[in-house]
């Protein structure tokens, strides 16, 4: 009985720092072991993180910014984080990096500081996690998938209370499926160019019940070849 009761426990405390884990997959390609690195791009100070590079290398303790791994063949490999990771940050890389993250697969309990241009001209990039990220201490979300190649999953249920710049979050984005309309953005101030040149399909936004009375900049919003944007707007 003992060891079954140890069995169930050390099973829950696994699958509890799984969910924990802030999950990516990463591709390299290539016939040159040059081009099969990757890098984890931060900014600022307050890491103090884990990362497992899914491969059989250990995880990799108490890094403190940005990080380099080099695999040793190419493939696809799913990268996991915990501790202290305040922000991701792709400007802070190279573009030929940028197009090596393929997917964001889980956000687990990171607490996030901010998500100013985390994912930035990530033009591969997909988001099929299911959970939400807290966005508890995050006030600017401007740039954040600018560029990427499409939300699969409903964000719709994200805490963004506290956030007041969501300046070109989803511009010039392959496809944007998902409706917004449980998102509270009183407290937004700036959405100019915020869906900009972003494609929209099956008018799923239902963004006419936001409250947008703190907006003051609301420029370029739906312009500059917007997809079939085609949705009431009369409650704002």
């Amino acid at each position: 009985m003992k060891k079954i009761l140890l069995l169930v426990l050390l099973t829950f405390m696994k699958v509890s720092l799984a969910q924990n884990e802030f999950v990516m997959t990463w591709e390299v390609a290539g016939t040159s072991s040059s081009a099969w690195s990757i890098e984890i791009p931060t900014t600022g100070t307050g890491y103090n993180y884990t990362v497992d590079f899914g491969d059989s290398s250990p995880p990799i303790n108490n890094v403190s910014g940005n990080i380099t791994h080099n695999y040793s063949a190419a493939g696809t490999y799913t990268v996991s984080i915990t501790g202290d990771f305040p922000r991701i940050y792709f400007p802070n890389t190279s573009l030929n990096n940028r197009y090596k993250i393929k997917s964001i697969e889980q956000w687990g309990n990171i607490q996030w500081s901010s998500m100013e241009s985390a994912f930035k001209d990530c033009y591969d990039l997909v988001v099929n996690a299911l959970d939400s990220p807290d966005l508890s201490q995050v006030t600017d979300m401007s740039y954040m998938f600018y560029g990427i190649d499409s939300i699969n999953q409903s964000i719709n249920n994200w805490n963004v209370s506290n956030v007041n710049d969501m300046s070109y979050m989803f511009s010039e984005m392959g496809a944007i499926t998902t409706s917004l309309s449980n998102w509270n953005v009183s407290n937004v101030t700036n959405m100019s160019h915020m869906f900009d040149g972003s494609e929209f399909y099956n008018q799923t936004l239902n963004i006419n019940s936001w409250n947008v009375s703190n907006v003051t900049d609301m420029s370029y919003m739906f312009s500059f070849g917007t997809n079939s944007f085609n949705e009431p707007l009369n409650n704002w």
